[in-house]
């Protein structure tokens, strides 16, 4: 049966992790800092002739560029799933909020085994136009509803059923065709 966890699994040779790499998201932390720099400098140097609603417009497009590059709590969740030889495992991530009210979330991944993870395959998401790689996962409704409340549906399915999560993980990279090639590869390591 499927297994909670307290942290991801350990790295073997085999794993492949399906997020966006994190040179990827320093790169883009990296440009979103400058762009906000960038924009205060401008600003700064056209403030006398600028409007007042354009004054108030620059303080909040730099502001922002800057605060999204150094928050530390959008960029902590870019593991979509980990896959090894003994299964998929799936984070719970929280939603983000701006509220320091809410208190510290606990770090929870549920481990799917192989036989619990039916016809991998590339697809379109549901509302997406784009690739994605797409499984069936039989969970319980509690496991569904923690582990996969966000997870995106491929449009080749119809209802969810009440035991089998349609899961769908887009973006890029790593591209959707590399990620189910990998996930078949694991899968049929398994099987032998």
């Amino acid at each position: 049966m499927n297994r909670i966890l307290s942290t991801p699994p350990a790295p073997t040779p085999q794993t492949f992790v399906f997020g966006t790499g994190s040179w990827l998201v320093f790169g883009f932390r990296c440009f979103l800092f400058f762009a906000g720099a960038i924009a205060t400098v401008i600003s700064t140097q056209h403030w006398a002739v600028m409007p007042l609603v354009a004054r108030f417009l620059a303080v909040i497009v730099a502001s922002s560029l800057l605060v999204w590059s150094v928050w530390p709590k959008p960029w902590r969740y870019t593991t979509r799933f980990i896959a090894n030889e003994n299964g998929v495992y799936f984070a719970a991530y929280p939603t983000l909020t701006l509220s320091r009210a809410q208190p510290e979330v606990m770090e929870s991944w549920i481990g799917v085994p192989w036989k619990h993870i039916t016809n991998i395959r590339v697809a379109t998401e549901s509302g997406e136009d784009g690739k994605c790689v797409a499984f069936d996962v039989q969970a319980s409704p509690i496991e569904k509803a923690s582990f996969f409340g966000s997870v995106g549906i491929p449009r080749d399915r119809g209802e969810p059923s009440t035991t089998t999560v349609f899961a769908a993980y887009g973006g890029w990279p790593p591209s959707a065709m590399h990620a189910a090639q990998k996930l078949h590869n694991l899968k049929r390591q398994t099987a032998v």
